[in-house]
């Protein structure tokens, strides 16, 4: 008896493992995460998939990040459960972008601006990652483009909440049209000092 009771046991416990492996990165494209600003939960960010971001930027113009990511990636995951968990990066790119995960490995068929892009088996990753990256493939990379999905800036690396706000607020509010990100940076250190110096913007 107490051997079937164990066999039982051990049944149940790989059978929820499989469930929760299985989820993997599904639900991560048309999801939220959640967030709270000053104890009141609000909706996390919504992603989309790149193909619905270039549709309602047709619809209602906004720029697009994207987060360049793999599964693998322990800097993708740590930059997952603490960055887009913070209420005021939530609340920044959801007012004024359309947010997609790009996962660089992934194997299916992309259409971005009217052209279909595929996996590109030479570096071992997709097309359109690739083409994002200037096939410089490192991760987490943040992508910025503008109402017309044209490339404005890219950022390789971890950035916590209050460097990530920094970038989005260059590009989200037009800074980047007027002044370079190296001016920018400090004059937004002034009145932000939770912001290092030093951090470097990759050019379009």
């Amino acid at each position: 008896m107490k051997y079937v009771i164990l066999i039982f046991a051990i049944c149940s416990f790989s059978m929820t493992t499989l469930a929760n492996s299985n989820k993997g990165d599904a639900g991560l494209e048309g999801s939220t995460t959640e967030a709270k600003i000053d104890g009141e939960e609000t909706q996390g960010v919504k992603w989309v998939t790149i193909e619905d971001a270039v549709k309602k930027n047709k619809e209602t113009p906004k720029k697009i990040f994207i987060d360049v990511y793999t599964t693998w990636c322990g800097w993708c995951k740590k930059m997952e459960k603490t960055t887009f968990q913070d209420p005021q990066v939530v609340k920044y790119l959801n007012d004024h972008y359309y947010s997609v995960k790009l996962d660089a490995e992934r194997k299916d068929t992309i259409m971005f601006n009217g052209k279909p892009h595929t996996f590109n088996a030479g570096y071992k990753s997709h097309e359109l990652a690739v083409k994002m990256l200037d096939m410089r493939m490192s991760y987490p990379t943040t992508v910025y483009l503008d109402e017309n999905n044209n490339r404005i800036g890219k950022r390789p690396g971890f950035l916590d909440a209050s460097k990530l706000l920094m970038i989005l607020t260059y590009y989200g509010e037009n800074h980047h049209k007027e002044i370079t990100f190296e001016k920018y940076q400090k004059t937004y250190a002034e009145s932000h000092p939770e912001v290092a110096p030093g951090q470097q913007m990759k050019k379009k």
